[in-house]
């Protein structure tokens, strides 16, 4: 996606409740990436990428 999407996808990410750092805020090179913290158990992690799936 063009200018800000790492923005926008992190954005949509936490409507459906998963946070994710758009990689922007780490300098230009991390434009058009995100990170995810995967500090949960697997239960949740795993319902998570359902949601993150549904962002795609």
């Amino acid at each position: 996606e063009g200018s800000g999407g790492d923005i926008k996808f992190a954005e949509r990410c936490l409507e459906r409740g998963v946070v994710a750092t758009p990689g922007s805020g780490f300098g230009s090179a991390g434009k058009g990436y995100v990170r995810f913290a995967l500090t949960q158990p697997m239960k949740r992690i795993i319902k998570a990428l359902g949601h993150i799936e549904r962002v795609l």
